[in-house]
C-alpha cells in the first residue's frame, strides 16, 4: 500500500484482475484498496487491456476540486504522450425507484 512508502512516488501504476461479485467478495481487491487509500494518483491496468502509451485520454469531469485536479493531470499525461484529450461532464444517476422501507 502507498502509505508504506511515503514520499517515494508521485504516481502508482498497477495491474488489476477485475474480479466481480463473489470472487471480489472472497478475494478482495488490492488495487481497489490502493485506489481508496492512496494520497497520490493511481493508474490501474486491467489484465486484458493493452499496455501501450495512450492515443486518447478520457477525463470525465464533475465540477469538483478533485475532478479539476484529475483533469489537469490527464491534460499533462496527454501532452507528454502526444495523445488526444477528451473530457466530458458526468453526474451521478439518480434512481427513481422508491427506497426500501428499512431505509426510510
Amino acid at each position: 500500500p502507498p502509505d508504506l512508502l511515503p514520499g517515494r512516488a508521485d504516481l502508482v501504476v498497477m495491474g488489476t484482475h477485475g474480479f466481480e461479485g463473489l470472487d471480489h467478495a472472497l478475494m478482495g481487491s488490492i488495487a481497489e484498496a490502493v485506489v481508496r487509500r492512496a494520497e497520490i494518483p493511481v493508474l490501474t491496468l486491467h489484465e486484458n487491456a493493452p499496455a501501450h502509451p495512450p492515443k486518447t485520454v478520457l477525463a470525465p469531469f464533475n465540477l469538483t476540486g478533485y475532478a479539476e485536479a484529475a483533469l489537469r493531470l490527464a491534460a499533462e499525461i496527454s501532452r507528454r504522450a502526444g495523445a488526444r484529450l477528451t473530457s466530458c461532464s458526468v453526474t451521478a444517476a439518480i434512481s427513481r425507484r422508491p427506497l426500501p422501507s428499512a431505509a426510510r
